[in-house]
């Protein structure tokens, strides 16, 4: 077997969305000919754990694990915090001025930690590495961001060694929703650009993860850029046991983070006229929102005196949060409302896909989600203002459920299998690591 070294922060015990694309593509590449070997910090920082993803591991995987020093524990000392809250835009109260302390620390974490927070590993994991090369040849090197420091060390060591290597982007860097929301200063923005620049010239291929992304980054350079999406995992989906009992109200369901960029006033003003419009409607509505929602979402609930329908539950480990979309009569897939909307892919509309259940999605008619939802006729997708062509997609989904036959035949997913797309990596890893690359 070909031997790949793969350079990725996320990793189990870690949970959340970061960790189950490698995870994934390390359980399945020794079936094409690659085996795995892994770097990823032995003291991170996250607060979402999941010891379940430790079974998804396959047997005698090298693990390598290198320290790192993260600066958070001192962002809470500076704030005053004893608990585990991160510099994040994404999550803000909209009604709450930022405090002078708290506008202090983005401004730092901004523009002194470059690219984000983890920087303070590139130089020791960068050198770690080229050591353990020295004594341990592979055939290909693979960094996936974000946090697009692993990236970072991707170029050293490729500087150093010339080691063929394939860099992946699970999300773009400086076009990422939340960039602009950074209060970068002018030489900190041109850095970021500068970084992105000489990583994408400098690997010897990339992966993206949509069609628009693809086309982003070949403007960056001549270097192949494939589109690998991410999936859903066929072992995790593949029940012996029956579909368990769905819903018995018409509950719509979203299931992690719910960033203020992904709460559409639309969403709330269309289910307000349905439930005043039919009383049945009224009294079968839940909505049920899995995992992490900004203050923007709960202030919404109050505005629309929603509080009776709409209930907030903690995050579950990935295995109770399948058995929660199995029950769930309709899945919501909420698409940031950003500049680069388009090219939004989260990882949940695959395993929506794999579910089974009819999605309703909102966002761009004409972005990479809308395409995958049209393509496997998973579900209906209308725009971030468009109310009227909402609410008809709501009253259809609540005619079928009521008459019982609320289902979608999805078709054409298995390309979206977490297997095949491993398959489609090993190809990349092939084209990088041939003798003229070389």
């Amino acid at each position: 077997m070909k031997k790949v070294l793969i350079v990725a922060y996320y990793w189990p015990p870690s949970a959340g969305s970061g960790v189950q694309r490698w995870l994934k593509m390390v359980k399945y590449l020794r079936d094409f000919g690659w085996e795995p070997i892994v770097l990823t910090p032995s003291n991170p920082d996250f607060n979402l754990q999941d010891p379940g993803l430790l079974a998804d591991i396959p047997k005698d995987i090298q693990v390598l694990r290198l320290p790192i020093l993260e600066p958070f524990a001192l962002y809470n000392k500076f704030m005053g915090q004893k608990d585990e809250s991160r510099v994040n835009p994404v999550f803000s109260d909209p009604n709450r001025k930022p405090k002078l302390k708290e506008r202090f620390a983005l401004w730092v974490r901004s523009n002194l930690f470059i690219p984000d927070a983890r920087m303070m590993w590139i130089r020791p994991a960068s050198k770690y590495l080229i050591n353990w090369l020295k004594d341990n040849p592979v055939d290909a090197m693979v960094t996936t961001g974000p946090p697009h420091s692993m990236h970072l060390i991707g170029l050293r060591v490729k500087k150093a060694t010339g080691i063929p290597w394939l860099a992946d982007f699970r999300d773009p860097w400086t076009r990422i929703d939340f960039y602009r929301e950074l209060n970068l200063e002018k030489w900190a923005d041109q850095k970021h650009h500068r970084l992105e620049r000489e990583v994408s010239r400098t690997a010897d291929a990339l992966v993206v993860i949509g069609n628009t992304m693809r086309e982003e980054y070949e403007s960056l350079t001549v270097k192949p850029v494939a589109v690998i999406t991410n999936g859903y995992d066929d072992a995790d989906f593949s029940f012996k046991d029956a579909a368990p009992e769905p819903d018995k109200e018409f509950s719509i369901v979203h299931v992690g983070m719910l960033g203020k960029a992904r709460n559409h006033p639309v969403f709330w003003e269309a289910l307000q006229e349905l439930r005043n419009e039919y009383p049945p409607f009224a009294r079968d509505l839940k909505i049920k929102f899995y995992g992490k929602a900004d203050p923007a979402v709960e202030a919404s609930v109050k505005q629309y005196n929603a509080e009776s329908w709409v209930k907030f539950y903690p995050y579950m480990s990935h295995a109770e949060i399948i058995q929660v979309q199995r029950r769930a009569q309709v899945l919501l897939l909420s698409v940031n409302n950003t500049h680069n909307a388009r090219g939004i892919l989260t990882g949940k509309i695959f395993e929506y896909l794999a579910i089974q259940r009819p999605i309703l999605a909102i966002g761009p008619t004409d972005g990479d989600a809308a395409a995958i939802l049209r393509d496997t006729a998973a579900g209906l997708i209308s725009g971030f203002s468009d109310k009227e062509t909402l609410k008809q997609h709501i009253t259809r989904y609540y005619s079928w459920y009521k008459t019982g036959t609320l289902k979608v035949d999805n078709s054409g997913t298995e390309k979206y299998s977490r297997r095949n797309l491993a398959g489609r990596m090993a190809g990349m890893l092939n084209l990088v690591s041939t003798p003229e690359k070389k």
